[in-house]
């Protein structure tokens, strides 16, 4: 009778641990829906905002992922800006924002859902930081002159047509990236004369290495 008692007590042990085990959740339909955007502040289409953050939240849980490369931010920003999430909540800080400017925060791919890596679709979050909203809008395609092919995720950049900088000097106030059938549109520029680069900016650093890196204008 003892062998026998010591064996059941053994075997409830072991039982007791494997149950205690934390385990995956395993079974269910996969998650292919992308998160929502429920709430910004400031709202979209705000106008004369005059913070230094952007808060965000989601109707289910969210992280960041490769924000420096995914966000574009037009016009352009100081690069400090710091960012953080938390369950279902995305806040952007520390932003450095010109007087009467419309701004588009494009956040591409950077939000996702924690389960599927699924990114919120067309996720932008335009303000004015004046008492209107700017209204000029670009669209067009770009093609490799060679093959004729579209060239996806181009780098678009423009510049003032009195703007000392150019792509091989300098970041542009205004840069978005072409889709996956070389489409593009900038919305919310200000009234004026531009002129349009393009580019492969294979580094991410919004400059123009000529002699590895594909361009036209």
């Amino acid at each position: 009778m003892l062998r026998l008692s010591n064996a059941y007590h053994i075997i409830m042990v072991m039982l007791f641990l494997a149950c205690a085990r934390p385990q995956a959740p395993t079974g269910g339909p996969r998650d292919e829906d992308p998160p929502e955007l429920t709430f910004s502040d400031p709202a979209i289409e705000t106008i004369m905002f005059n913070g230094t953050e952007i808060t965000m939240e989601f109707n289910e849980y969210i992280k960041l992922q490769d924000v420096k490369r995914e966000l574009t931010v037009t016009p352009k920003i100081n690069d400090d800006y710091e960012y953080k999430y938390n369950k279902r909540k995305v806040t952007l800080s520390n932003l450095e924002l010109a007087d009467s400017t419309t701004y588009t925060f494009n956040f591409g791919g950077a939000v996702v859902d924690i389960t599927e890596n699924n990114p919120v679709e067309n996720l932008l979050i335009i303000f004015s930081t004046g008492d209107y909203l700017d209204s000029l809008s670009i669209t067009g395609k770009v093609y490799d002159i060679l093959t004729g092919e579209p060239l996806e995720n181009a780098l678009l950049s423009l510049y003032q047509i009195n703007d000392t900088l150019n792509i091989f000097s300098g970041r542009a106030q205004y840069s978005i990236k072409a889709n996956e059938n070389g489409q593009f549109k900038f919305t919310n520029l200000k009234n004026g004369t531009y002129l349009l680069y393009s580019f492969d900016d294979k580094n991410a650093n919004f400059k123009c290495e000529s002699d590895k890196e594909g361009f036209g204008f």
